[in-house]
């Protein structure tokens, strides 16, 4: 469904999932696919933008789609400056 982790937290707390079974199940989310979903919704979205200049207002954009789908603050910000650096 390509959510992060935020998300779908607060989708599975909506249906009143136990957090005991919300954290066995984020916490098998294998972190290496995780990364590489983040790193693509990021990657398309740029594509999508046709972005290619990385100024402030352009990261903020890819930033705030990323941030609504759920991922981390820390992880999109990490993605794209890996994306900048390629």
């Amino acid at each position: 469904n390509k959510w992060g982790k935020i998300k779908i937290v607060n989708a599975l707390k909506q249906k009143k999932i136990s957090d005991n079974i919300i954290n066995l199940s984020i916490n098998a989310i294998d972190p290496d696919e995780y990364n590489k979903l983040l790193y693509n919704i990021v990657e398309k979205k740029i594509k999508d933008l046709k972005i290619t200049e990385f100024n402030e207002t352009n990261i903020l954009k890819v930033q705030n789609y990323a941030l609504q789908k759920g991922f981390e603050k820390n992880l999109i910000i990490n993605t794209i400056k890996n994306i900048i650096r390629k």
